[in-house]
């Protein structure tokens, strides 16, 4: 599995460096930003997609699968925002209870278990590193 997710990764990595090639060339019309947009979007890079994205429809207002992409995009990074909001006063929680002097283990092991399900997304992973965890 993780061969093919990095065969997957590089391919991906291949086609954006291709449409950079061709945007750089002149050829940045409507369709080769959306095709990075998506290339972007796979490899979950939404600020460079959403990027990409608005730059199709900005060349091709009538671009509809564009705009609808754009419009999924703004859902996804807005989505990220509220998870990372919400964690990141989870992790507050959690990490003062690991810090706590006073408090018990059977909190401190339920607070790192916590911890642990909360890295389990990159939002959430990303939490606990910016909150020194």
């Amino acid at each position: 599995k993780q061969w093919y997710q990095r065969r997957v990764r590089g391919s991906t990595m291949r086609v954006i460096e291709d449409i950079n090639q061709c945007i750089s060339m002149g050829g940045g019309d409507s369709k080769a930003f959306y095709r990075r947009a998506v290339a972007h979007q796979h490899l979950k890079n939404l600020d460079k997609a959403l990027k990409d994205a608005m730059d199709a429809v900005r060349i091709d207002p009538n671009n509809k699968t564009a705009i609808d992409l754009v419009m999924a995009l703004r859902r996804d990074i807005q989505g990220r925002k509220d998870l990372m909001t919400s964690t990141t006063g989870l992790v507050d929680e959690m990490l003062g209870s690991l810090r706590d002097q006073a408090a018990d283990l059977d909190k401190k092991t339920l607070a790192m278990k916590n911890l642990v399900n909360i890295t389990s997304n990159k939002a959430g992973s990303d939490t606990v590193v910016k909150k020194g965890g």
